[in-house]
């Protein structure tokens, strides 16, 4: 905690306003816990969007940035054949502790 609080002093002050929320996070087994906290396929996703929307300085309306990012998505799910990893144990506990969630 020290360490930390010389060299990140607002994380600490907001790890101490929101302990409850964030310990909630470790109320989750493992498999469930890595699911949420990995965010390489959400960075990449979004590197990709960037890279399809860069190319335009300025959209004429909202609906040509919308049918831009539709079309992007469209060719970034082409690609996205890598399944996640141990997603079937994951699964299992997403389905243990969201029962009501799930369709049987």
């Amino acid at each position: 905690r020290e360490k930390w609080d010389k060299k990140y002093p607002n994380i600490i002050k907001s790890w101490d306003k929101n302990w409850a929320e964030l310990t909630t996070f470790f109320e989750y087994p493992q498999e469930i816990r890595k699911i949420i906290y990995t965010t390489n396929a959400v960075e990449s996703y979004h590197r990709m969007v960037r890279k399809f929307t860069k190319s335009k300085a300025v959209f004429p309306t909202d609906d040509s940035i919308r049918k831009v990012i539709y079309m992007s998505v469209k060719e970034i799910a082409k690609k996205w054949t890598m399944p996640i990893r141990d997603w079937g144990l994951a699964y299992s506990q997403f389905a243990i502790y969201f029962e009501d969630r799930f369709a049987a």
